[in-house]
């Protein structure tokens, strides 16, 4: 279970959370919490563009109850609200029930749901990811320089000549020949 606390002035407008109540039509198609993540991310990319998210984002997803999916991010500059608000409401495109749909048709069955969408304090950011970190029950996708734990340090056996292959000298060679490397 997520917990969402609500917003406090201080960071007002830099850590959002949006919670989608996802709509049963669709979890028809995709019913695994990576599934989901993969699908609703690359819906949500325009919006986390737009607002200027950073490294700190992510998509949280129960593993047994793909019925909700959350986005939790943090923005390099002050954001309105409503900034967000408008931009969910363009991409997203979510069921709302003060619009009329006299003629309710399969677009309108697969609307999603906004049930949460919001600036929150950096110190319910941070308890709401360790919250979610800590339930085995949920899926966590975001961090990526800490996911992946990237260094680079593979590839500093080339500083060193005598680890190349023959064909990686003479390829060094021909292009020093033509002056591409410096």
């Amino acid at each position: 279970m997520i917990m969402i606390m609500m917003n406090s002035e201080s960071n007002r407008n830099n850590y959002f959370l949006v919670k989608i109540k996802l709509n049963p039509l669709i979890l028809q198609k995709i019913n695994t919490a990576d599934k989901v993540i993969e699908h609703y991310e690359d819906k949500f990319e325009p919006i986390l563009n737009r607002m200027g998210a950073g490294l700190d984002t992510y998509v949280i997803a129960d593993k047994f109850d793909c019925n909700f999916i959350v986005f939790l991010f943090k923005t390099e500059s002050r954001k309105r609200t409503s900034l967000l608000r408008n931009l969910v409401q363009k991409y997203i495109k979510p069921y709302n029930e003060n619009e009329n749909y006299e003629n309710r048709d399969f677009e309108f069955l697969q609307r999603d749901k906004i049930e949460k969408c919001q600036s929150i304090s950096k110190g319910d950011f941070n308890k709401t990811l360790k919250s979610c970190k800590e339930d085995k029950k949920m899926s966590i996708k975001g961090d990526y320089n800490k996911e992946t734990g990237y260094s680079g340090k593979d590839i500093s056996i080339f500083n060193d000549k005598k680890n190349w292959h023959p064909w990686e000298t003479e390829l060094h060679d021909i292009i020093n020949l033509h002056g591409m490397v410096g």
